[in-house]
């Protein structure tokens, strides 16, 4: 038994050995040895004997409030607005002594050591008030900020919304004089039978009535043939099928070729330098190695710009083709050729592969017509300025190239604001100090 005793004793020292032990001080609240009861004269007599209290005195006298350098920084720099690099001890520790002087704490209530701020009792609680007032005065700048923003907001919105208002009043004021003007206009011309005279046209002067002696009657002329009707159904005309230059032939369909007669190229193949109808394209390049091959849209010139009585030096290419007048017109040549009534419903098609919602629809009108930036000017302006048929030449390479702007750039020159195509835009705003410039599309 002694031995067994013995062998247990070895290997609790053993164990106790191996470790970091701490003692506990147990304090006992009652001798009545019952629950839920507290003696407060024992408890005190059991930590005066014990040696608590005058730790805690000694303590107290002391600096009991001692952290790092690292976490005071995290906690007060609040209240300097900044704070030092969290690595670099020296300048944390002039920081806090800053700190301390700022709070108005005596040097000898705060203490700086070596990894270590050593405070009083009372330092802490200045600082920790210090803290909480800094902490209101951001609270209460930050909701400034945050309700001047908001402010703003909505006097932008507000202006904005004014500005659509006036310009949606204008335009109703417009166009319901427009259709009054029509109204007076129709009702005129039902009982004279007479077109309005264009504006800036000279007044003609009826010729008075010269009596004559009756004639002979004449012989009867043949009756005329009547024009067919708008509602007549017109067949329509593949453009594509008639006689057309030699330059415009597909290099691959030739007579000597297929044997067939050529069809017209529409494509420009960019690496095989041919020209292609839709058929030929599709035959040539269903070859792995030619799948990726560019394809250039060939455009077709507009007949009245580059021969008709309003002939232009460089003609703008043609979207439609109409069937009754077997023409092929741009947008303008279309709407000033079609203003009389009985062409009004004539057919036309849409010159360009997949319709007017293909692929090319976009390419081929982005040049056409008259086109209005309403954010440059008030709500009277834009209603004044639609009417006018104003210059839309890009203002770099109008001489040179002659293409039609796309934007128009407000910062470059305020007062008079350049109009530039895509390429232009670019090459122009390569420099640094243009690339944040503001640009405009012309809608």
């Amino acid at each position: 038994v002694g031995g067994f005793f013995k062998q247990q004793l070895i290997d609790m020292m053993e164990l106790i050995n191996s470790t970091n032990p701490h003692w506990i001080r147990c304090v006992k609240p009652h001798p009545a040895k019952k629950p839920l009861m507290v003696h407060g004269i024992t408890c005190m007599q059991q930590l005066e004997s014990s040696g608590v209290l005058g730790t805690v005195k000694i303590r107290k006298a002391g600096f009991p409030v001692r952290p790092t350098f690292k976490n005071f920084v995290y906690r007060f720099k609040i209240i300097m607005g900044s704070g030092p690099p969290l690595d670099d001890i020296p300048a944390m520790k002039e920081w806090s002594r800053k700190v301390c002087d700022k709070v108005g704490i005596e040097a000898k209530k705060a203490q700086c050591g070596t990894t270590k701020m050593f405070l009083k009792t009372e330092s802490n609680q200045a600082l920790e008030a210090a803290r909480d007032e800094a902490q209101k005065i951001h609270r209460v700048n930050a909701q400034n900020a945050a309700r001047k923003k908001v402010k703003d907001l909505m006097r932008r919105h507000k202006e904005r919304v004014d500005k659509i208002k006036a310009l949606q009043k204008a335009l109703r004021e417009e166009m319901n004089q427009m259709k009054k003007r029509r109204a007076e206009a129709q009702a005129k011309y039902n009982v004279d039978k007479k077109l309005p005279r264009l504006p800036g046209q000279p007044a003609i002067e009826e010729e008075p009535e010269i009596e004559t002696e009756p004639e002979s009657e004449p012989e009867p002329e043949p009756e005329p043939t009547p024009d067919p009707s708008p509602e007549e159904e017109i067949p329509e005309i593949n453009p594509f099928e008639g006689q057309f230059s030699t330059d415009r032939a597909c290099t691959v369909c030739d007579s000597g070729y297929t044997g067939e007669e050529p069809r017209m190229a529409i494509y420009i193949c960019t690496e095989c330098d041919e020209k292609l109808c839709e058929q030929c394209w599709d035959v040539e390049h269903k070859n792995k190695k030619r799948v990726h091959h560019q394809k250039l849209l060939l455009y077709f010139e507009c007949d009245l710009c580059t021969r008709g009585h309003n002939k232009k030096e460089k003609a703008l290419p043609a979207l439609w083709f109409c069937t009754p007048c077997k023409l092929m017109l741009c947008k303008q040549c279309w709407h000033d050729e079609h203003k009389n009534p009985k062409r009004r419903k004539h057919n036309k098609q849409f010159l360009y592969p997949d319709g007017e919602e293909g692929v090319w629809a976009d390419v081929t009108t982005r040049a056409q017509g008259v086109e209005v930036c309403t954010d440059k000017f008030k709500a009277k302006d834009v209603v004044s300025w639609l009417k006018k048929n104003t210059d839309r030449a890009c203002s770099v390479c109008a001489k040179s190239e002659g293409r039609a702007a796309l934007y128009s750039c407000e910062e470059c020159d305020p007062k008079h604001h350049e109009k530039l195509c895509e390429d232009c835009w670019f090459n122009e705003h390569k420099n640094k100090k243009r690339r944040d410039h503001r640009k405009k599309l012309l809608l």
